[in-house]
């Protein structure tokens, strides 16, 4: 899936979709502002910058879900696919204001299921396959023969010698 098509898919957000919050006049503007921003960054190869400023945002104001849509967005496009996906079901739970951007949210959100679900099996396929995994297994389960039982043992009746200073003039 094109993760940067569907960045750009979502609308920039207005003073008026932000009259939910009711915040004095200066906040909803500096609001605005970087949402909008954010939207710019992710749509711009700043996916990474973007996801800075709606963690803020989304601190802040926990309810909007058009802040968690964009946020997992973010993370698809970074290839954090288990955490996009479940910002995505947390904007579906927040809530959106439109049913274009429910529908959206919620193709995302299998869109991302589906992508979580592959990397982790090819995670898991590198690991079994891997000639590196094969060789420390079989290092770590090799004991030298020069090396003694007893040496292994733990030495828990061991005390490290006590440092006294030295004096400055020998008597």
């Amino acid at each position: 899936m094109d993760w940067k098509n569907v960045g750009r898919s979502i609308p920039e957000i207005t003073t008026r979709d932000l009259v939910v919050f009711r915040l004095p006049p200066e906040e909803t503007e500096q609001l605005e502002h970087q949402y909008n921003r954010a939207l710019f960054n992710m749509n711009n190869d700043g996916a990474d910058v973007a996801i800075i400023t709606l963690k803020k945002i989304i601190t802040e104001h926990t309810t909007w879900g058009e802040a968690s849509l964009l946020f997992g967005i973010c993370l698809a496009q970074c290839g954090e696919f288990h955490r996009a996906q479940q910002s995505f079901e947390y904007a579906l739970t927040c809530g959106l204001h439109s049913q274009a951007l429910t529908e959206l949210a919620q193709y995302c959100l299998a869109e991302a299921t589906t992508a979580a679900e592959q990397a982790r099996v090819e995670v898991e396929q590198s690991s079994e396959d891997s000639p590196l995994k094969a060789l420390s297994t079989a290092i770590t389960r090799q004991e030298s023969p020069l090396v003694a039982e007893s040496e292994h043992r733990e030495r828990i009746h061991v005390q490290a010698p006590i440092l006294i200073k030295a004096p400055k003039k020998p008597r």
